[in-house]
């Protein structure tokens, strides 16, 4: 459901992952979450091993996900002050307030289950028949929301940059009053009315028995009658129905490293379109902090000399390739295989530095050690080639 590969998420905690905790480098790196959109109301706090939340000054970190296109929402955590454009943002605190180095901890997802979710509602109502003076009360008609029948239970309702008007024909709202109720059956769940009204409307509630959601908008004129093509305005940016339950996740564990001898080095890797079941973009590569190292560089020649009949000798075209050697520390199978998948995408880069895998992934099994929970640990080597050829043409 959440995915970065290298961060797997579960309903359960594992306790055999605390052995082998994966390395995050606080900074402006960050890391992304992919996650469906009907889930990106779902919250993400940080928690330590045993899933308790980390505080600081009584505040938790934690933020909810935002959206990364169409089809998708992303959850980022980066340094610890990131703002997501979304009703919760982490406190204005770094995560280094809340995790000390060397400290483990994971991310707890809450999930929301979604009832009900439309991306857009804009609804106008022409008002050039109506008697001006008397106010007008019109039902909203939500196709997937105020359609439906739900269960029972506890729901989180939210109607997202409301806009609400009563506007004339010239462009002008001349009547901004407006009162909206809004029931779950016969429950009424929320009724206010404002002559400025609020961007958004969130109400939680309880049904204690099957219901239909239904909308009225009451709107109120001002003195000064109608005129021809006037008409009434109720635009918001979602309307979302959500489950107030709901299911935690837990990534595996992670532990907090400050890396300041190099001990880790970013890989970052990104595809043209969706591949290893992650919606990739090419503004939203996956980052991930690991024990790799690059080294020995070894420059591949190869050229075309003509030599003349006085026996000197002219270089017609030589082209030098830069490749470097690379390995891995010792590392679980799972890391060895979601690493072999990040070189095998369109753009790969190390510490920053665009390189292509250009020899095959070698795991050294035969001088394998143990975790202390018993996982197997190996190395692996394998070659990168720098993407940059240098080329001289006398041609």
């Amino acid at each position: 459901m959440y995915e970065n590969q290298f961060i797997q998420f579960s309903q359960a905690i594992d306790p055999l992952d605390a052995c082998i905790p994966l390395p995050v480098v606080f900074g402006g790196d960050g890391i992304a979450f992919f996650v469906p959109t009907d889930n990106k109301d779902a919250e993400f706090t940080v928690v330590d091993a045993e899933g308790n939340p980390f505080t600081h000054n009584g505040n938790t970190l934690h933020s909810n996900f935002r959206s990364l296109n169409g089809n998708y929402a992303a959850g980022m955590f980066y340094d610890g002050i990131i703002p997501l454009a979304r009703a919760k943002l982490f406190p204005a605190n770094t995560a280094r307030d809340y995790v000390a180095p060397n400290e483990c901890f994971r991310i707890k997802i809450h999930d929301n289950a979604i009832a009900a979710s439309v991306a857009w509602v804009a609804y106008a109502v022409d008002a050039s028949t109506i008697t001006g003076g008397v106010p007008v009360t019109k039902t909203i008609d939500i196709a997937g929301l105020t359609d439906k029948t739900f269960a029972k239970g506890k729901y989180n309702l939210k109607l997202s940059s409301l806009y609400i008007r009563k506007w004339g024909s010239n462009g002008v709202p001349y009547s901004k009053y407006v009162n909206v109720k809004v029931m779950a059956g016969s429950q009424v769940i929320f009724n206010q009315g404002s002559e400025f009204y609020p961007s958004a409307i969130e109400v939680k509630f309880i049904a204690t028995s099957s219901f239909q959601i239904s909308i009225t908008v009451e709107f109120g004129y001002y003195d000064g009658g109608r005129t021809s093509g006037d008409a009434f305005t109720f635009e918001c940016s979602s309307a979302t129905l959500v489950d107030a339950v709901g299911v935690d996740y837990y990534s595996n564990l992670l532990r907090r490293y400050e890396n300041p001898d190099g001990e880790f080095a970013l890989l970052s890797y990104t595809c043209d379109s969706e591949t290893f079941d992650l919606p990739f973009t090419s503004s939203r590569p996956i980052r991930q902090w690991l024990p790799i190292w690059l080294n020995k560089p070894d420059f591949t020649q190869k050229d075309e000399i003509y030599e003349k009949l006085s026996g000197e000798r002219v270089v017609l075209y030589a082209t030098i390739n830069k490749e470097l050697q690379a390995q891995s520390d010792y590392i679980p199978e799972w890391w060895h295989e979601r690493i072999v998948m990040a070189l095998s995408c369109d753009v790969v880069k190390v510490n920053g530095v665009k390189l292509t895998k250009s020899d095959n992934y070698k795991i050294d099994w035969d001088n394998h050690t143990e975790a202390d929970c018993g996982v197997w640990l190996a190395r692996a080597t394998w070659k990168m080639a720098a993407n940059v050829t240098s080329r001289n043409s006398n041609n």
